[in-house]
């Protein structure tokens, strides 16, 4: 990139869509996966490992079409240990999230709306964080004609 002066014409932002949704949503098909799922959402230890688990699902899923979530002992029931074993697709995990990406999308119509400008008057869109390796987010943006790229500026 060049080192000429970036202008901002808008900005916009929702702090609280990112990883930890997609985290949460994960950890909540996980749940909903074992036989005695109550036992599990109800442990914040259970809770805290399918956390774990979840992020390495979706950190996964950034690079593959398949990821085997397993984990053993998630929690007891009636004595006797409850173990984690669950396939998640690229396509199931992208159903979960389709509603955050979208709403994340709409934030991006907003601001092309404020600076008065189209998908396709933008030299380069940028992604940092994390959640932009989601291969969803990354093909949604080349889908309306972004220029998309993972470098960091440092200006």
């Amino acid at each position: 990139m060049s080192r000429r002066p970036l202008e901002v014409a808008a900005s916009d932002s929702n702090t609280h869509l990112g990883g930890d949704d997609f985290d949460a949503f994960l950890m909540e098909e996980l749940i909903s996966s074992l036989p005695e799922k109550s036992v599990a959402a109800d442990n914040l230890r259970s809770r805290a490992r399918l956390k774990g688990v979840a992020e390495a699902i979706k950190v996964e899923l950034s690079t593959r079409t398949v990821s085997d979530g397993r984990e053993e002992f998630v929690a007891t029931h009636k004595g006797k240990p409850l173990h984690l074993e669950k396939k998640v697709t690229r396509g199931n995990y992208e159903s979960f999230i389709a509603e955050t990406i979208d709403e994340t999308f709409s934030l991006v119509d907003s601001v092309l709306k404020s600076a008065k400008a189209r998908a396709k008057d933008i030299d380069k869109v940028l992604l940092v964080g994390g959640s932009t390796y989601t291969p969803l987010v990354f093909n949604t943006l080349k889908e309306r004609g972004c220029d998309v790229h993972r470098e960091v500026y440092d200006g």
